[in-house]
């Protein structure tokens, strides 16, 4: 087969933050390792960081520019390098022609947490493709479409899930159905992978639960996290769906709702699991 020109470049756009939908439920302190270890019992959640989030976002969406930058203000006091506070003033100051301060927080935020960062500010068309889980290795071992490989074991210094997927998507034979849908989603033509998920082959045909992931991915690349979820949802009660992959991907649509109890939740699950990519994201989003 031959190599598939895609982007493999990872996206780093500074936008706005994250436009909260849903969602009221944040996590709170606690030692990282309760959630490496999957340790539910030790954990504790809260949701005053996150309201004070959203209540500041009010305030800036209502013009309410003291109100919001006080608001912010008070959250960093209590969580200073809590990155969806960092963005979200750097995107209250940029708003008011405070651009120097706007800056200041956006490179604090990279520099501070720059995985949590790249996440939250993945908001182009097609940029959250780094960070998603796009099939279930387990999958592809039990099925034979590909021969078994470490690839659950091998990320994750850099955080390089979207580059060692592209190498196992692209060993796969120019015939095969899902390889067809999955390079589409990484040439960024959500279309034509929609069009191709709405009228499924053979091979996601008979595999409902692995079509409910690919269509939540889809929805994730267009940024409609509640349908996304949905579809994860499905997913896991179809037999046979049960993966930490979809897991993992139902806690980025949570967190990208400020659900942050059942997206930290999920995300110590994946990696209990065995989903080792979740564990940098554990580490870099749930740790306030």
């Amino acid at each position: 087969m031959k190599m598939h020109t895609s982007i493999k470049n990872t996206f780093f756009l500074i936008g706005a933050l994250l436009i909260i939908q849903t969602g009221l439920f944040a996590q709170s302190p606690n030692t990282t390792a309760a959630y490496l270890t999957g340790n539910y019992s030790t954990r504790n959640f809260g949701a005053a960081e996150v309201n004070m989030l959203m209540q500041a976002h009010q305030f800036m969406r209502g013009a309410r520019w003291e109100q919001s930058i006080m608001t912010y203000n008070a959250l960093l006091g209590q969580r200073p390098n809590w990155a969806p506070a960092l963005l979200g003033r750097a995107e209250l100051f940029s708003r008011i022609g405070r651009d120097a301060e706007a800056e200041q927080d956006y490179d604090r935020a990279f520099r501070q947490n720059p995985l949590a960062a790249r996440f939250l500010m993945a908001k182009g068309p097609n940029d959250l493709i780094q960070f998603l889980a796009l099939y279930p290795a387990d999958w592809f071992e039990e099925e034979g479409v590909v021969a078994p490989s470490a690839i659950n074991q091998t990320y994750f210094s850099d955080f390089n899930l979207f580059e060692e997927q592209y190498e196992e998507i692209v060993s796969l034979e120019d015939s095969c159905e899902l390889s067809e849908v999955l390079l589409l989603k990484i040439d960024g033509d959500r279309l034509a992978s929609r069009i191709a998920l709405d009228n499924p082959k053979e091979l996601l045909s008979q595999h409902q639960a692995l079509l409910h992931m690919q269509r939540g991915n889809l929805a994730m690349l267009n940024h409609d996290y509640l349908t996304a979820i949905s579809y994860y949802q499905s997913s896991e009660q179809t037999n046979g769906g049960d993966w930490p992959e979809v897991t993992y991907n139902r806690a980025l649509a949570n967190i990208l709702l400020l659900n942050y109890a059942q997206g930290c939740e999920d995300l110590n699950r994946a990696n209990a699991d065995g989903f080792s990519a979740a564990a940098p994201l554990l580490q870099s989003l749930c740790n306030f």
